[in-house]
């Protein structure tokens, strides 16, 4: 029977865990679902989406833009 996935939220929740392997666990089970949650997946963690895109500008932006 297959799991009918209607949002990527607990996935995000397990990226905050400490233990590594629920990490590993929610990124790849992320990468799974990029194509079908895309808009929520990139609002979500935007930061870290321009820093694996390969675009280092922005995120840096982004972050000293944030402050504290």
């Amino acid at each position: 029977m297959a799991t009918l996935v209607s949002s990527a939220g607990g996935l995000f929740v397990m990226l905050n865990e400490s233990h590594l392997e629920l990490k590993v666990y929610a990124l790849s089970n992320l990468n799974k679902l990029v194509d079908g949650f895309w808009p929520e997946i990139s609002t979500s963690v935007p930061i870290r989406f321009f820093y694996y895109l390969g675009e280092l500008n922005d995120p840096l932006c982004y972050a000293l833009g944030a402050g504290s």
